[in-house]
């Protein structure tokens, strides 16, 4: 029987079939994913009429915190540039300047201002060496924060929280020098960065750098998509449920978690939001039964 790999928040899974239970009207509807292993990922949809409309199996079910995961990855980018030591600062440069740049898409405001690029869309070698003075500048609180980030990301994000807690116990004796701790897979070239990363990282930013609502702004931008595919389940939430405009962003906001993306036949890709997933052990077999 032929499967479909689908992507459940960062882990690939081969699924068979998948079916639908419960009921949009009675706001128990869950999807069924079954795998060739035979486990089970338990979808539950935001309870949207849309979301019982027959679709193809999802490409993908990730976290709406996707945004964040470049971030994530490229602050454990490091090592040498041609065999130059100032590799590595080269690597912190750019991490800071692209955290600086995601912060102000996301809120329109550069936590470190500087002029954006000339007209050639490029910026020439002094433009270049006043930005990195600017974003490396430690008299500058905002670039502090950035470079506060960029630590928290390398050395507290994805650390092991057993390990942690039997430091703190004194169970395990702390390192001299702060380790790095990089995300699961990423030796192997493909880091794991699961939603719950996503959210303390987002979580994190938003403390530092004074931005309360920033979980809420960054799921709202999880793609060019995204803007039109919201203001559609406002509306439908608003028909289904009477609810007004504000009520229905706020019921969204509180529990679009993942986003499932389905690649229709017209070349279009669909989004479904998603409040929460787990995947379930393989269901075991009864043993035979003796025969006298």
């Amino acid at each position: 029987m032929n499967s479909t790999t689908v992507e459940f928040d960062g882990i690939l899974a081969d699924i068979l079939t998948w079916r639908k239970e419960g009921c949009v009207k009675d706001g128990n509807l869950v999807w069924h994913f079954i795998t060739r292993e035979g486990r089970v990922w338990i979808v539950r949809p935001v309870q949207l009429p849309s979301n019982e409309e027959p679709l193809p199996i999802p490409a993908r079910i990730v976290s709406s915190l996707a945004g964040v995961r470049d971030l994530a990855v490229l602050a454990h980018e490091g090592g040498t540039v041609d065999g130059e030591p100032e590799g590595e600062s080269l690597f912190r440069e750019n991490f800071l300047y692209e955290a600086n740049e995601f912060l102000w898409r996301i809120t329109g405001k550069k936590p470190v201002a500087f002029p954006g690029l000339g007209k050639n869309g490029v910026f020439t070698a002094g433009q270049r060496a006043k930005i990195v003075k600017r974003l490396t500048d430690s008299a500058n609180p905002a670039a502090g924060r950035l470079e506060a980030l960029r630590v928290f990301i390398r050395h507290e994000l994805f650390k092991d929280p057993h390990r942690e807690t039997l430091e703190s116990l004194g169970l395990l004796p702390r390192a001299a020098e702060p380790e790095i701790h990089p995300p699961p897979g990423a030796a192997e070239g493909g880091a794991i960065i699961r939603d719950l990363d996503l959210l303390r990282l987002t979580r994190f930013m938003g403390d530092l750098f004074g931005v309360p609502d920033l979980e809420r702004l960054v799921r709202l931008r999880y793609s060019a998509q995204m803007p039109a595919a919201f203001a559609d389940w406002v509306a439908e939430l608003g028909a289904a449920r009477r609810m007004k405009a504000g009520a229905a962003e706020l019921f969204l906001e509180k529990r679009t978690c993942f986003i499932a993306e389905f690649l229709l036949a017209s070349g279009r890709t669909h989004l479904a939001p998603i409040q929460d997933l787990e995947e379930t052990a393989p269901v075991a077999q009864p043993a035979p039964v003796a025969q006298p």
